[in-house]
């Protein structure tokens, strides 16, 4: 089976070019992709300007203007002024339309089974006209919600085409995966208003470490770097510091005084807060007890994880949570909120304690139960392997095929 994935990025720290968005969804796409690509004869094509990899393919400058037909320089110019944003935005779009002849040349020199489309927005809808054009089987994941969330920024247009994609995949049968149960719901209580026979969850995946690197740990122990008494916990929460991923309620639990466990915590992600949550911590007087570690490689974060005692994530919208799995395979428990989409999915007693309010003093007293909870390491490490990138990937691959005449 040939199969071609896009989607608009990715990241992978190996090739410059596809380090400049370092988010969940851009590590996930490189992670399915690799994957997959075990069991089957895989590419990918991506918006991002390179010279290609292996079977990343080569998207050039000169490929997007040679391969330009005279209805995609159309197409490009009725996007520029389709939308009320910013010029930029507006010369990103335009370059959408221009780009589809060299997207169309892709899609026919690779003449895969099946092209697996991330996201859906403007781009992808152009890629799904492609293959509905030219009789190519595809299948959609989203990787969120962005129009059932107030906590996610985007634009209204984008949130309609969310909502019309979905309603017309539902009336003709176009397959969309999504990445917990939690979206599934959603989509068919706000959008559907009954179950969707199109959509099928699959799990992300992680990889399930060696956990032999002791001398590793020696790089980077995080009790010698920072100070971390015997009888402090290590807390982790990992993922860029934003709006969304709401880190600042953790501060603000921190701060109600109510967490008397001793345990230092330790953000590992890009801020994203214009260096607010760092004068939100400085203000709370907690410098002494929440650590801004900044961006972190994966080889760094796995470190990190071998030594931690808990992972909080603390998002106001979250479609999987990467993070959960990623402390799962090395022992840790994590604690979160109930009404995240991939709870019912990750959920187990004996692995994530959950809150039901979003309270900072609730809050607070759950982060103080879960530090005085008795944690059985070894066996959330197993549990955590439920969820690994084989799991996933064979999980794709009878997608495809049930999506295919192969």
């Amino acid at each position: 089976m040939k199969v071609l994935i896009v989607a608009p990025y990715i990241f992978k720290n190996e090739w410059h070019e596809f380090t400049r968005n370092r988010t969940g969804f851009g590590l996930m796409v490189n992670d399915i992709f690799e994957s997959v690509s075990a069991d089957a004869d895989t590419f990918l094509l991506s918006l991002v300007i390179t010279d290609g990899h292996g079977r990343i393919l080569r998207h050039k400058w000169s490929d997007v203007f040679l391969c330009a037909k005279p209805k995609d320089w159309v197409e490009g110019i009725k996007l520029f002024f389709s939308y009320k944003q910013s010029f930029k935005n507006r010369c990103r779009y335009f370059y959408y339309g221009l780009n589809i002849g060299s997207i169309r040349k892709a899609i026919k020199n690779v003449c895969p089974n099946i092209v697996h489309i991330h996201g859906i927005g403007v781009w992808q809808k152009l890629i799904i006209d492609i293959c509905t054009k030219e009789s190519i089987p595809y299948i959609v994941t989203l990787h969120g919600l962005i129009g059932l969330d107030n906590s996610v920024r985007a634009p209204i247009w984008d949130k309609d085409i969310e909502r019309d994609f979905l309603v017309d995949a539902d009336n003709i049968g176009i397959p969309v995966t999504v990445i917990s149960s939690g979206m599934k719901r959603r989509i068919e209580e706000n959008y559907l208003h009954h179950v969707a026979h199109n959509i099928t969850v699959i799990c992300n995946g992680t990889r399930i470490p060696n956990l032999v690197h002791n001398s590793n740990v020696d790089i980077f122990d995080i009790r010698k770097k920072f100070n971390v008494k015997e009888n402090e916990k290590i807390v982790v929460v990992i993922g860029n510091i934003t709006y969304n991923k709401n880190q600042v309620q953790i501060v603000n639990a921190f701060a109600t005084n109510k967490i008397a466990k001793p345990c230092k915590v330790f953000l590992c992600g890009r801020d994203m807060t214009y260096g607010e949550i760092k004068k939100n911590i400085e203000e709370k007087r907690l410098s002494n007890k929440i650590y801004l570690l900044g961006s972190l490689t994966r080889e760094t974060i796995s470190i990190i994880l071998d030594q931690a005692d808990l992972n909080i994530v603390s998002s106001k919208n979250e479609g999987f949570g990467l993070s959960i799995i990623e402390a799962y395979v090395h022992g840790v428990p994590t604690i979160t909120f109930a009404d995240l989409d991939a709870v019912p999915d990750l959920y187990d007693e004996k692995a994530m304690l959950t809150v039901d309010s979003r309270e900072d003093e609730l809050f607070a007293d759950a982060i103080e139960a879960a530090l005085e909870n008795k944690w059985d390491k070894e066996w959330i490490r197993e549990y955590g392997k439920r969820f690994s990138m084989e799991a996933m990937s064979v999980a794709y691959i009878k997608e495809y095929e049930n999506n295919t005449n192969i």
